[in-house]
């Protein structure tokens, strides 16, 4: 670990100066690309503040005093990530309130990515380079001039004391499996971390749901074995109408489960799970029924996709 010291301010620039991976030319035109498929005009600022800090945290994490929230720190540019379909999902997303930021900012302003700590802000850049932060939790947009003074305001009461290189990871990265109905949609996408799979959480799974109106995404940690049985399970419950296939993330209350019955009802329902270092624990309960048609190709197609990895595959 390299460790840091100094202000909280110092110890971010430190940070961000020593974790900075420059971005390459493919790179970029994949960034660009992103916002034009999402038509969503991209300005110059962006363009700059990519170049700048896309590359950072990219081979380091961040090193906190409490060190298990680690993980729950992000500086992530959305047209950065290597599924498309979740770069445009994410881009999209942030347009919901760019109106508001814009009447904040008296300028244009293009959404960029997430920066902050458990529940990160949305950040946007002003033509001038400016930096506005729309959240979850309240209305207020915030201005700040650097990434580090955005992370400053999140961790005060959880310091950085270094960097650390991250781990080599040879992962396979699923595409988005989609499962949508009359007012429900589920997007699944995992990645297997190969080296590993002798150990017993070895998959990063990202959740996205619509239901009713009410909407949530969640990343639950779980075992590349059980994804590949929670898939078998949910073919043979479209093919028999009867039984239930349910995926749980372990040492969480995170699950998904779906159920059927020989009227041809397909009912699933879960939890998006996630801890804080605040303490306070997020659930989102969702349920929703549909007919069994709307789950053959997501249940065939996750079939497919996990087989390798079903008992006694895995290598």
């Amino acid at each position: 670990m390299i460790e840091l010291s100094g202000t909280l301010k110092e110890r971010l620039d430190e940070a961000i100066r020593l974790a900075r991976t420059e971005v390459s030319e493919e790179e970029l035109a994949r960034f660009c690309r992103a916002y034009e498929k999402a038509k969503i005009p991209l300005l110059p600022s962006a363009i700059a503040f990519y170049k700048r800090y896309g590359g950072v945290f990219r081979e380091y994490y961040l090193v906190l005093s409490d060190s298990r929230f680690n993980r729950d720190v992000s500086l992530f540019c959305y047209a950065s990530h290597d599924v498309e379909e979740e770069a445009l999902r994410r881009l999209n997303d942030a347009m919901t309130d760019i109106d508001s930021v814009r009447e904040v900012a008296k300028q244009k302003v293009c959404p960029v990515g997430d920066i902050g700590y458990s529940y990160p802000a949305v950040v946007y850049v002003g033509e001038n380079g400016l930096l506005y932060c729309a959240y979850e939790f309240k209305d207020e947009i915030d201005v700040y001039s650097t990434t580090s003074e955005i992370l400053e305001s999140f961790l005060k009461n959880n310091v950085p004391v270094g960097i650390d290189a991250r781990p080599v990871k040879t992962s396979i990265r699923k595409k988005i499996h989609r499962l949508q109905a009359d007012g429900f949609l589920l997007e699944l996408t995992a990645a297997v971390h190969q080296q590993d799979l002798r150990y017993p959480v070895n998959t990063t799974l990202w959740l996205a749901v619509s239901s009713d109106g009410f909407s949530g995404r969640c990343v639950m940690d779980v075992d590349a074995r059980d994804l590949a049985g929670f898939s078998v399970r949910l073919d043979k419950l479209y093919e028999s109408l009867s039984g239930s296939a349910r995926l749980d993330e372990p040492y969480s209350e995170g699950y998904l489960e779906f159920s059927a019955d020989h009227c041809g009802h397909i009912k699933v329902e879960g939890c998006l799970y996630k801890d804080n270092a605040n303490g306070y624990r997020q659930k989102l309960f969702f349920g929703s029924e549909f007919d069994q048609t709307y789950l053959r190709y997501f249940a065939r197609e996750l079939r497919a996709g996990f087989a390798r990895y079903a008992e006694g595959n895995c290598a």
